[in-house]
């Protein structure tokens, strides 16, 4: 019997948003792919809910809503406290404070790993992914490019509908770096 696919918990919104800016059939892909595993915390529903409005994003995170089957997580006590301790001491210290979507999911998932459930996080940046390297109990991660790669291979993502998110993480221009992973990829 085969392992049962871990929770996956979809962490910062810059990896939503990418995927929103490429529009509604592409979302329409990304969810079907993730089905009910797809979880995000409170506050980055906040984040969507701030920008789904937005020209460039509309579409897409408005279907992206529509999608979602699950309600936002709301994060326990302790780990709002957590969360709230780490962006005081990234300000404190002159890094980010813009990240608490990000902050809030990698820790929460940590917290579950913790009390041994199985999550895999998606983060779309250096920060995301040192934060789930740190800590007493490292958190799984994707990035958005390994993201896209995974749902491409999934047949969820053809070529056309991956090139526009791959291009919001690479910038335009970028599509042969897709070509090229997919073609690494035995793909």
């Amino acid at each position: 019997m085969g392992r049962e696919p871990p929770r996956l918990l979809l962490s910062d919104s810059s990896v939503l948003f990418r995927f929103f800016a490429a529009g509604a059939e592409v979302v329409e892909a990304f969810m079907s792919a993730l089905g009910d595993r797809l979880q995000i915390v409170f506050d980055v529903k906040v984040e969507v809910d701030r920008h789904k409005d937005d020209s460039e994003f509309r579409r897409g995170a408005r279907r992206f809503l529509e999608l979602l089957e699950n309600e936002p997580i709301v994060l326990p006590d302790d780990v709002r406290e957590r969360v709230r301790r780490t962006l005081e001491l990234t300000r404190r210290l002159g890094l980010r404070d813009e990240d608490i979507g990000e902050t809030a999911t990698v820790l929460y998932a940590r917290s579950r790993i913790r009390a041994g459930e199985d999550w895999l996080v998606l983060v779309g940046d250096k920060y995301g992914i040192d934060l789930a390297r740190g800590g007493e109990v490292r958190v799984p991660y994707m990035n958005t490019a390994e993201t896209i790669i995974e749902l491409v291979r999934q047949g969820a993502l053809d070529l056309a509908q991956a090139e526009p998110v791959w291009a919001a993480v690479h910038g335009r221009g970028s599509e042969g770096g897709l070509r090229e992973k997919l073609h690494e990829a035995g793909l």
